[in-house]
């Protein structure tokens, strides 16, 4: 009987002391939408969606459009480029136009400002594809925006980043 119960209190001391690893990822996956700082405002848009359409032919685009239901408030995140939508930096020069317009409200209920990429000397926003599948598109984006207003008062949107299925 005394070696049934030593083996018996060796065994649960053995099979209680064992410890379960945990394994934690060092990799983020980001936010799924279309996240980013702007004029030093963090902005969350998780109902977002992107087309893209590649073509042999005819221009690639992207177009991403992150928004509130029920909200006019915004972002919207567009590369035209003459090669295939693929992983690397966007900015506009020859082959590419790069136009980011984020309607923000200026806290009236009903007015919103537009502030957007002018092909001018104020464009300088870059948006960078970090990874792309036949049914995702992350990546990230900055640089400043120019008011639609009669000042032409420019911000900055940094911090951007998009997590987003690809829609047909």
């Amino acid at each position: 009987m005394k070696p049934a119960l030593f083996i018996a209190f060796c065994f649960s001391l053995f099979f209680f002391s064992c410890k379960k690893s945990e394994k934690k990822s060092n990799m983020t996956t980001p936010k799924v939408g279309i996240n980013f700082t702007f004029d030093g405002v963090e902005k969350n848009f998780p109902v977002a969606a992107v087309q893209i359409k590649n073509a042999a032919t005819l221009s690639s685009t992207m177009f991403a459009v992150g928004y509130f239901d029920n909200s006019p408030e915004k972002i919207e995140l567009t590369v035209q480029s003459n090669s295939t939508i693929a992983k690397g930096a966007y900015h506009n020069d020859l082959n590419t136009q790069l136009v980011i317009v984020y309607t923000a409200p200026d806290n009236t209920p009903t007015k919103y400002d537009f502030y957007g990429t002018e092909l001018g000397k104020y464009n300088t926003c870059t948006v960078t594809v970090t990874s792309i599948t036949s049914t995702n598109i992350q990546g990230t984006f900055n640089g400043q925006l120019e008011w639609s207003g009669p000042d032409r008062t420019i911000k900055s949107i940094t911090n951007g980043t998009f997590n987003l299925p690809i829609q047909p």
